[in-house]
């Protein structure tokens, strides 16, 4: 074989390198040789660590959650509920109390095709207990009417709370 009496230089702005194996023959002097780091190649070694899962939370906060919150904050999360569903009882004609969040869900699931819309019920608990750990709430702290933030995510709104328009008589 004939060798090739014109050898490519390396392309402007980059530089070559060979990877080279124990079984390759050298290389001539000025060529970089670059290391190979061995990941994941089946051979016995240290085991990665073991993977966890975060235990996902449940759609409700359990009664034993929201007892750990101040009575203010409580009062406010049992308000927030009842908002929630307020809809539902404007569009039925019938009065739902929701007293607790139980009473909630189960009316939100009597009107929603989409059980994760309980969800906001989760949101609202947790923005609230976190707000009253950061801020030190106690059971006289008065909760601001903005601490829970918009009723509904932007873009969303179920369809059993957006209101009909009747038309005018």
């Amino acid at each position: 074989m004939i060798p090739n009496p014109k050898p490519k230089p390396p392309l402007p702005g980059g530089e070559y390198t060979h990877i080279s194996y124990p079984v390759t023959p050298p290389l001539p002097p000025g060529i970089k040789v670059v290391q190979l780091i061995p990941v994941g190649d089946g051979s016995p070694g240290q085991l990665p660590p073991p993977r966890t899962r975060r235990k996902p939370k449940p759609l409700l906060p359990s009664e034993k959650e929201i007892a750990k919150l101040p009575l203010s904050a409580r009062t406010a999360f049992a308000a927030r509920c009842a908002l929630r569903v307020q809809p539902i009882n404007q569009r039925a004609g019938t009065a739902v109390v929701a007293d607790t969040v139980a009473d909630a869900a189960v009316a939100i699931l009597r009107v929603s095709t989409h059980p994760g819309e309980l969800l906001f019920i989760r949101r609202d608990f947790d923005r609230l207990r976190k707000l009253a750990k950061a801020n030190g709430w106690t059971d006289d702290t008065n909760v601001p009417p903005d601490a829970f933030g918009p009723m509904w995510p932007v873009g969303y709104v179920p369809d059993w709370a957006i209101e009909k328009y009747k038309p005018r008589e």
